[in-house]
């Protein structure tokens, strides 16, 4: 299974590949029992990674990093898994030149945009055009090109948006195994220093907390919702506070903490409160009616210490109204909604902090008391 921290180009070879990259043991007795060591297992492949490393340098000033060989008997005799990045690739082969032939025409391949910061930044914007229109599996592919030399060269900006946003995608897919580790390997760059996107930090854990609640990791799902919160409260950031409140009462009703449950429901209700005038926007007063009628439930089910079906009821909230939420914002983020197994997830793509909502402000702060997402570290 690829991981995050194994390099850019990982490589799980079936035995019968092992055994075929391994030289025959020539040595004489003497030399064994003068302790001359055996072949390597696997050293051909080894001497031909160098072999073509060298070839595409000279001959074509191209650079393939360092591979990862494992071995995995989880695969057929002649088959293999190679992951290049967020690229993954399982085929059989009939000799070991099929390896490095594919090697060659993938690094080729990768190489035919720009690698500089500006180019690589101008292909996430063509990435959200391509969402916008649900052509998802061109998104990913330009993923995959940003995500290699963004590794290659430590744009951990790059990378973490890569890895978010490809996540979401691959959990829409159904590759919940990938998705989860994508998500895993994007939160520690949260902590990065000369990272000051803060939107895009408080976005990353939310797309986490959504991937780790679909998968039923509840309290992974709760520290990142409460990751998120923070951080766009630290930058008042009240729309994806609010989104961060929502994942919290899901999160928590889940996890049968009902009294958090209703405390993250309230708190969100403070940022949805609306002045009253005629033509206050019909998507507010939706919000502000569902999360009563929330209320309502769960107040009940509190009392009555029973619990519902907590996907029907967020579902359902999720659909509607999330759905009229986020087709009130102009420009900046991509929302999307997405129903996979186990709910409903909705997925934040981009990182501009210049977005707007259609008619008045949906969001503000209620005078009547404060919405501090604090309280939930103490209340765990």
């Amino acid at each position: 299974m690829w991981q995050f921290d194994k390099g850019l180009i990982q490589v799980e070879i079936g035995p019968g590949i092992l055994q075929a990259s391994t030289p025959p043991d020539k040595r004489s007795l003497l030399e064994k029992l003068q302790g001359t060591s055996a072949p390597e297992e696997g050293q051909l492949l080894l001497e031909y990674s160098q072999t073509l490393r060298e070839h595409l340098w000279q001959n074509e000033g191209l650079i393939l990093p360092r591979i990862n060989w494992t071995d995995n008997y989880g695969v057929d005799h002649d088959e293999l898994i190679v992951y290049i990045g967020l690229n993954c690739q399982r085929f059989k082969i009939r000799n070991l030149e099929d390896i490095f032939n594919y090697l060659a025409y993938k690094v080729r391949e990768y190489n035919q945009i720009s690698s500089d910061k500006a180019s690589l930044r101008e292909v996430f914007e063509s990435c959200l055009q391509d969402i916008n229109n649900n052509k998802y599996q061109y998104a990913f592919e330009k993923h995959q090109k940003i995500y290699y030399h963004s590794f290659l060269q430590g744009f951990n900006y790059e990378i973490m948006r890569c890895l978010s946003e490809s996540g979401a995608i691959l959990l829409k897919n159904g590759d919940l195994v990938r998705a989860q580790a994508a998500f895993k390997a994007a939160l520690p760059f949260i902590n990065d220093p000369n990272i000051v996107e803060a939107h895009l930090k408080s976005q990353v854990a939310y797309n986490a907390g959504e991937a780790f609640k679909i998968t039923q990791h509840f309290q992974d799902a709760y520290n990142c919702y409460l990751q998120a919160g923070l951080i766009a409260q630290d930058v008042e950031d009240t729309s994806l506070m609010f989104l961060s409140f929502v994942g919290l009462a899901e999160t928590t009703y889940n996890m049968r903490m009902w009294d958090l449950t209703l405390h993250a429901l309230e708190e969100a209700k403070k940022l949805i409160r609306t002045q009253p005038n005629p033509h206050r926007d019909t998507i507010a007063s939706n919000l502000s009616d569902s999360m009563i009628e929330i209320y309502k439930q769960l107040r009940q089910q509190e009392n009555n210490r029973q619990a519902a079906s907590a996907p029907t009821l967020f579902n359902d909230f999720k659909r509607e109204i999330l759905k009229s939420l986020i087709n009130s914002i102009v420009g900046a983020f991509t929302y999307k909604l997405f129903g996979v197994s186990g709910g409903t997830m909705l997925a934040i793509f981009g990182d501009s902090t210049e977005y707007t909502f259609n008619k008045e402000t949906l969001f503000f702060k209620d005078v009547s008391g404060s919405v501090e997402i604090k309280d939930f570290q103490n209340r765990r």
